[in-house]
């Protein structure tokens, strides 16, 4: 009998836990970033869906430079974005380490040694983001090519990782940008080549304020980590 009433007990709590979530209402406003693949975040959102019916969800893509003023305002309630995050008022949790990789038009070019990839870069113009809507990107950039032996030549610049892609496939010029684009861009007719002993990456991640208590922002950030 002690058995059946804990299962019982534990029956109950999950309806009225369910009951509770069935009845939160309101907006949880969640920023990413363009780089990041947003498939995962597409599954998270349809969970949540039947979890919170009430839940209105709103997305907002936004560099990591103005995400962290938006949460520390409040006008974001979590954000993904790529670290450093630097702000005493938001708790940061790792997702995942993202490596770089060369990004050149679609073509049956093979480079036989790192040194061979370094001197067609060099000799290439390069796409990508604006330095002051992106300056720790751009500080990647030159990292990475300041290794390899040159200084990059960017010739064309654009806001977003939709727009550097397309241009590059439109064989304006090549790029340096994280490993995770390859999934979410595979339609698009470019190479990724890996760049061989540069571990250079960037880290993406989850910020948000600790005293913000929503139940639904609880649950996303717990749901969203799980898949990363």
């Amino acid at each position: 009998m002690e058995v059946a009433a804990i299962f019982a007990h534990l029956e109950e709590s999950k309806s009225i836990v369910k009951q509770i979530h069935k009845s939160e209402s309101g907006e949880l406003k969640i920023g990413y970033i363009s780089s990041v693949y947003q498939s995962h975040l597409a599954d998270v959102l349809i969970a949540m869906r039947d979890v919170f019916p009430h839940i209105k969800t709103n997305l907002f893509e936004i560099p990591t430079l103005m995400q962290i003023k938006a949460l520390e305002q409040g006008s974001l309630d979590v954000g993904i974005l790529r670290a450093p995050v630097h702000s005493k008022q938001l708790k940061v949790q790792s997702l995942f380490f993202d490596p770089f990789m060369v990004v050149i038009p679609a073509s049956e070019l093979k480079f036989e040694t790192q040194e061979d990839l370094a001197d067609y870069l060099n000799r290439s113009p390069f796409i990508f983001f604006n330095k002051d809507f992106a300056p720790r990107y751009n500080d990647k950039l030159i990292e990475i090519c300041g290794r390899m032996g040159f200084n990059p030549g960017i010739v064309h610049e654009a806001n977003n990782v939709h727009s550097i892609l397309q241009l590059i496939e439109a064989g304006l010029g090549v790029s340096i940008l994280p490993c995770s684009l390859r999934q979410q861009y595979s339609y698009l007719n470019v190479s990724f080549i890996g760049l061989e002993n540069i571990p250079v990456n960037t880290e993406v991640v989850l910020a948000y304020k600790q005293t913000n208590k929503s139940v639904a922002l609880k649950w996303f950030i717990e749901h969203y980590q799980e898949g990363k």
